[in-house]
Order: structure tokens, then sequence, then C-alpha cells
């Protein structure tokens, strides 16, 4: 957690304790909190969102 603060990024990926994490370092980015990294519809969903949100789909 400590290197994605000093790492600038567009979007941060992680489970939900960790995006909370995120969020309360104030990390610069869009953060999408999963529940399960294993789920790869999940992830698809929420990123496909993300990447819409900042115009990149």
């Amino acid at each position: 957690l400590g290197s994605a603060k000093g790492t600038p990024s567009d979007i941060y990926v992680g489970t939900k304790d960790i995006a909370e994490q995120l969020v309360a370092q104030s990390v610069a980015g869009k953060i999408v909190a999963l529940e399960n990294m294993i789920d790869k519809k999940a992830m698809r969903e929420r990123l496909s969102v993300a990447l819409t949100e900042l115009g990149a789909l």
C-alpha cells in the first residue's frame, strides 16, 4: 500500500479492505473494490465501468 500512494495510476484494483485503505490514504486515481479477486466476471464488470468513467472505453 505504501508504494501505491507514491506510484501514480489511473486505476487501482484491490479487495474491499485494500480499497478502503487506498481511500484513507487519498490516492489519486479511480479505485475499484472487489469482493473476490478470483471472480473474473465481477472484475471485468467493475473495470469496464471504471474505464468508461475515465473515457477509455
